[in-house]
């Protein structure tokens, strides 16, 4: 059995671009030899680990008021909100400051 060499794909445009697996769109449309990794703004993590913990605050808040009855533990509802509410602070700390290690990881490994 022989195998043939893969066919290199070009930009439909020009035909002369690399194959879109080695490249990127460039300003004119045309495929690019440079691949430039895509990169998440500080921002961007921000609101994602908020958003992320935002869900998993109203989750364990939830689940607090609904298992912590079976184990008699008797907490008000401010005290469960104060509680949440420190950890979630924490949570949000935790969650941008890991994004943002493992971001500077993938970045440093483009380099």
């Amino acid at each position: 059995m022989v195998l043939a060499s893969p066919r290199r794909l070009r930009c439909p445009k020009c035909l002369r671009c690399p194959s879109p697996g080695q490249g990127i769109l460039g300003d004119q449309g045309h495929l690019s030899a440079t691949v430039v990794p895509l990169r998440q703004s500080r921002l961007m993590s921000l609101i994602e680990a908020g958003t992320n913990v935002l869900v998993g605050f109203l989750l364990a808040l939830l689940t607090q008021i609904a298992i912590f009855p079976l184990f008699s533990l008797a907490v008000s509802v401010a005290d469960n909100l104060l509680i949440s509410g420190i950890l979630t602070v924490a949570s949000v700390v935790r969650s941008f400051l890991l994004r943002r290690l493992f971001e500077a990881v993938r970045a440093s490994r483009w380099k």
